[in-house]
């Protein structure tokens, strides 16, 4: 698992932590965004187990929401959980995580819960997984 790895959340890489979550900025953020960051649940946690994510766990991911707003003085945004099968909620990563979106005003500003199924969408996505997980 790419979020799993250690070496890919360096002390200067983590923005914020808590107990169970840490927060770092989205390697691929998408476009229209001032800022794109990442939720990602310390201890691997399948998408298809997010029952195992308990109230208080939650608190902690709005606690990492509040402080990035005062942070990065975030005007506005959208803080998108997706759950269950990667096939139904466009998930690129196994491991549960959620992302903070802040857009920029200078178009749309989408989150994704459908994967373009096309022939060449799927090797695009391949792709990037294939580089996420080389990197370090």
């Amino acid at each position: 698992c790419p979020f799993c790895t250690p070496a890919r959340f360096p002390v200067d890489r983590v923005l914020q932590a808590t107990e169970h979550f840490r927060l770092v900025r989205d390697d691929f953020p998408y476009q229209h965004h001032l800022e794109h960051l990442l939720i990602i649940p310390i201890e691997h946690i399948e998408m298809e187990d997010f029952r195992r994510v308990s109230p208080a766990m939650m608190t902690e991911v709005w606690e990492l929401l509040l402080w990035a707003t005062e942070e990065f003085k975030l005007p506005g945004g959208g803080l998108v959980l997706r759950w269950g099968d990667p096939d139904f909620n466009a998930s690129t990563v196994r491991h549960l995580h959620g992302h903070i979106q802040a857009p920029d005003g200078t178009g749309v500003a989408k989150a994704t819960f459908a994967k373009d199924q096309s022939p060449e969408a799927v090797a695009a996505r391949t792709a990037k997984i294939s580089t996420f997980q080389s990197r370090p």
